[in-house]
């Protein structure tokens, strides 16, 4: 936020416009608190308010936005021809994985070299939790899900290797959220989770990622709703896996 401010006055601008996504969505919110006079109206696309805690429910939000989008599928005739059982089909790589690892062939992101690669259930539900962030994503859920019931978790593999291959910023998210979030998060929060095809792993990995790494501390006045009249503005959508309405609700 001070960051933002001292930008704003090297720049000369009386008032800003914020744009935030995800995260970003915070940011704007806390400088609007402190700025309020500054800022001449806000967006917040998928917003992560000071009421929610990552990773707290991300795998029910997951599981929400993947029943959603089969449900989609299934109401498209297209996708429906395609995959008509593709809801049994899915719940059965889940139990699949549930029992263990699985084998895929992958290429390397840069060499292009086909290699054998292991996949767990985790990872298989963070391809799917990621691959819903976009609707070019979301399409391909059912044609990765379907491939990975008949065993070939290739899909699934290769987007996963090509997604983290573009780096994925962990120390900045562990600062980010050891300070701000996991200490906030319910101590049911994992056993919440477990149930749902990502299960309560990205609660229990921070938690253990945290107790190691250095962070700062949030202020109590973060934690309390944000309060202006400058125009505010909320984008959200219902196949959103991370951030869905409801955090605009709240």
């Amino acid at each position: 936020v001070e960051d933002l401010e001292a930008i704003r006055v090297a720049l000369k601008y009386s008032q800003l416009t914020l744009v935030g996504g995800s995260y970003g969505t915070r940011l704007a919110m806390e400088y609007l608190r402190q700025y309020s006079s500054r800022v001449r109206a806000v967006v917040l696309e998928s917003p992560v308010t000071p009421a929610t805690h990552a990773p707290e429910r991300f795998g029910q939000f997951a599981q929400q936005a993947l029943d959603a989008l089969l449900d989609e599928c299934l109401g498209t005739p297209e996708c429906a021809r395609e995959f008509p059982a593709i809801r049994e089909e899915a719940r059965q790589v889940f139990d699949r994985l549930r029992q263990g690892p699985v084998k895929a062939i992958a290429a390397h992101p840069s060499a292009g070299r086909p290699a054998e690669v292991t996949l767990t259930r985790d990872h298989v539900g963070e391809a799917i939790r990621y691959l819903m962030y976009s609707s070019r994503g979301a399409s391909r859920v059912p044609l990765y899900l379907h491939e990975a019931f008949k065993g070939n978790f290739s899909p699934f593999a290769d987007f996963l290797i090509r997604f983290r291959a573009g780096g994925m910023f962990d120390g900045l998210y562990l600062s980010i959220t050891c300070a701000e979030d996991v200490p906030l998060v319910a101590a049911d929060a994992a056993e919440r989770d477990d149930p749902t095809f990502l299960g309560g792993y990205r609660v229990r990995q921070q938690r253990a990622a945290c107790a190691a790494w250095p962070r700062g501390t949030r202020s109590e006045s973060s934690l309390l709703p944000v309060k202006s009249a400058v125009p505010v503005l909320m984008t959200s959508g219902d196949l959103d896996p991370v951030t869905p309405p409801v955090n605009a609700d709240t």
